[in-house]
């Protein structure tokens, strides 16, 4: 009974996976920066290696793959055992599995990251497929274009004149390995540095 009622707690503080799934991917930014995303992220800029989270039940090994636009396997990589005290912790949630890491930095491009769950045997139960970009470089632009129109307004009795100046600014040639979704623009005070519109 004691043995019962033990596994039945272990079991609800631990979420157990019988399906291959990566729980976050972890990663140094360009700006030096840990970012710990999860796999629906698909755009990472990486600047080393790539740790993966990969929840499994007990007993079971858990892999990761990843593959080129031709089918290719760029890197992969499988654990040993998962045993009671191989645990991980992320977002605030414990799972039973393993953190698994790149040997190297992954190259910029398009990939399928694909988790598996195996058996002690080493054959695959099952596989969960992601969509990975890898991209570190900046967007590049084009020239920069100003258009500047003068709108006036007189006053009879004082012959007094006032004007007012509309600036419309943009940028061509806006290009991402990505693609862009959008471009913020920010004003600044020239005396200060004060953003004054964004």
């Amino acid at each position: 009974m004691i043995k019962r009622i033990f596994l039945t707690i272990m079991l609800m503080l631990v979420p157990v996976s019988v399906w291959a799934d990566v729980i976050a991917l972890s990663y140094e930014d360009p700006a030096n920066e840990l970012q710990t995303v999860k796999p629906t992220r698909q755009y990472v800029n990486a600047t080393g290696p790539v740790s993966f989270y990969l929840n499994a039940g007990l007993d079971r090994k858990v892999g990761y793959a990843i593959t080129d636009g031709s089918g290719q396997t760029v890197v992969e990589g499988m654990s040993d055992l998962i045993k009671p005290s191989d645990t991980i912790t992320v977002f605030d949630q414990t799972y039973y599995g393993k953190v698994l890491v790149t040997p190297e930095t992954i190259a910029e491009g398009s990939y399928t990251l694909t988790a598996q769950i195996l058996d002690s045997a080493g054959s695959v139960v099952s596989t969960q497929s992601y969509p990975l970009v890898v991209d570190r470089s900046e967007p590049t632009a084009g020239e920069w274009w100003r258009l500047v129109s003068y709108n006036t307004k007189s006053f009879a009795d004082n012959d007094r004149l006032f004007g007012t100046y509309i600036y419309s600014i943009w940028l061509k040639n806006v290009n991402d390995l990505s693609g862009v979704t959008e471009v913020q623009f920010e004003s600044y005070d020239p005396d200060n540095g004060t953003v004054l519109t964004s």
